[in-house]
């Protein structure tokens, strides 16, 4: 598989990833959505970077064994980069809330949620289409969160 295939892979897990945050952050009134908005996206930039270094050891890996990448192992490393976006999911959901958008953040908490489960129950998903990640991207974009899409 070319180097573009697997980074291609991995941006789609890694919106995955971010399918997974939880929670609806801290204490909601200490915050405002300028310092939210700012924390989330040095999270998000953290986790793309994080994200890069494991698509790119995953390439190595299949260059290093002169393997092609079958469905299962490209699902296998779906599933790896998919823990990136589960840490990221982590980190976002404990950042504190300002007060006044708990149900913004919420509601893409719960997209990102959402979007992991379904690629986690068929990592297929995620190479072949960008669908679980479309709600939680819009809401992030919407959130001035683009960084944190996919």
């Amino acid at each position: 598989m070319s180097k573009a295939v697997w980074r291609g892979m991995g941006t789609v897990a890694v919106v995955g990833l971010l399918v997974l945050l939880q929670g609806c952050g801290g204490d909601s009134g200490s915050t405002t959505k300028a310092e939210f908005t700012k924390e989330a996206k040095n999270i998000c930039n953290k986790a793309e970077q994080e994200r890069e270094e494991v698509a790119s050891k995953l390439i190595l890996e299949y260059q290093e064994r002169e393997e092609n990448a079958t469905p299962k192992k490209q699902e296998e490393s779906v599933l790896r980069l998919l823990k990136v976006y589960e840490k990221t999911t982590s980190a976002l959901a404990e950042l504190d809330v300002p007060e006044g958008e708990e149900q913004k953040v919420e509601a893409l908490l719960k997209a990102r949620e959402d979007a992991a489960a379904q690629v986690k129950a068929s990592p297929a998903t995620a190479l072949h289409n960008g669908a679980p990640f479309k709600k939680p991207d819009d809401l992030a974009k919407s959130y001035d969160l683009e960084s944190c899409s996919i």
